[in-house]
């Protein structure tokens, strides 16, 4: 989030898109706070999964969030589905049930991927703002809580990037090896390669049915 916050304020900068920030609606940045909650729960959840070693369970979720955007197409914004696109979906579906049928166990981890994101769509599909503003505005209204989590873990000592985090309290600049600096290379990387397809997602869902965008996401 850190990481994401920084490339947006890069983004909008360079796009002229600060003024359409100060003349954003108190309306519109509640929508985009619950936005941001639903996309950081997502960040969350996947990213526990890749410490955990669930991957497949995760992967789950994103098969099954395109069935999910169908079904909240239809349900809140009365998109009607062609005959050829609803055999399209069962077919989808019972591809992903068989999946499911051979990892054995409720894919709750995939479920709750594909709930949060597929009501993230939702909502930024409702939300009259640019992608770029959208996004930055959701990463800076969840950055006091990024903040304090990797503040609390460094002073703790309990930080994961060698060198960054001592015994006892954080680690002072010149502490950090060559590891941490790679590794905070990585995480800066993670913050572009989370940036640019969200921007995106954000801007189809603009754009196009949900329905349809949950077609062109198995693509």
């Amino acid at each position: 989030m850190l990481w994401s916050v920084l490339l947006l304020m890069v983004v909008m900068t360079l796009r002229g898109l600060w003024p359409q920030v100060r003349n954003l609606h108190w309306r519109t940045l509640a929508w985009l706070s619950a936005s941001g909650l639903l996309i950081a729960c997502n960040w969350a959840i996947f990213i526990w999964a890749l410490q955990a070693d669930r991957l497949v369970e995760a992967s789950l979720g994103y098969f099954i969030n395109p069935l999910v955007n169908a079904l909240l197409g239809v349900l809140f914004l009365r998109e009607r589905l062609a005959r050829t696109q609803r055999w399209a979906l069962v077919a989808a579906a019972v591809g992903v049930g068989n999946e499911v049928f051979a990892v054995g166990v409720v894919p709750w981890m995939g479920l709750s991927l594909a709930v949060t994101f597929g009501l993230y769509g939702l909502v930024r599909k409702r939300t009259e703002v640019d992608p770029a503003v959208g996004l930055g505005v959701e990463t800076v209204l969840l950055l006091p809580l990024a903040l304090a989590f990797l503040a609390s873990h460094a002073l703790s000592g309990a930080g994961n990037i060698p060198g960054l985090s001592l015994p006892g309290g954080a680690a002072p600049l010149d502490h950090v090896g060559a590891g941490g600096l790679s590794e905070l290379g990585l995480l800066a990387l993670g913050g572009a390669v989370t940036v640019v397809p969200l921007i995106a997602f954000a801007g189809a869902a603009r754009r196009l049915p949900l329905s349809t965008l949950g077609f062109f996401q198995y693509l």
